[in-house]
């Protein structure tokens, strides 16, 4: 079983996880005007602003608490949400998506020398709602889950043609 703590959920806010995780903080709207919650605003804010301008929200998890910067992702969504920017809320989804991007190279690097990779396969299989192995150190879809996705990606290296292709997998 799969135990995703804190500083993971920092990493991916976007999991079903993180929206569990803040459900049992009991965190409301009203709580925000507060000024208890004014580095957490700030924080948002700041993240907004750092997507708006086309570059990735950078956080160092080892030295940073983690509770809130899930917490600043959630408030900034708010944020966007209320203004109801649409090209704002497409730089920040991009950023953020970038962000955990990477998150998701480096831990997919660090799992391989362990051997551990339940966290980055959830999240893949989470995301795209497809089914995932391993082979041979290789993640692996069918063929039709592939081709259905791939149809949006326009680089060379997602051509099929350029796949290794196995048994239909």
């Amino acid at each position: 079983m799969l135990k995703i703590g804190i500083k993971d959920l920092a990493k991916y806010p976007f999991l079903t996880e993180a929206g569990e995780y803040l459900a049992n903080t009991g965190l409301s709207l009203e709580q925000l005007s507060h000024p208890d919650w004014k580095p957490i605003v700030e924080k948002a804010y700041g993240r907004i602003v750092v997507a708006s301008s086309g570059q990735i929200y950078g956080s160092d998890l080892e030295s940073l608490d983690n509770d809130s910067e899930l917490l600043s992702f959630i408030v900034a969504i708010i944020l966007l949400k209320s203004a109801g920017i649409a090209t704002l809320i497409r730089r920040f989804s991009l950023a953020e998506a970038r962000r955990s991007e990477r998150f998701l190279q480096q831990d997919l690097w660090v799992s391989r020398d362990k051997k551990n990779l339940e966290l980055p396969l959830k999240i893949i299989q989470d995301l795209f709602a497809v089914k995932v192995s391993i082979d041979n150190d290789e993640f692996v879809i069918k063929v039709p889950d592939y081709l259905q996705r791939a149809v949006h990606f326009h680089e060379k290296e997602w051509k099929l043609v350029n796949r290794r292709v196995t048994n239909g997998s």
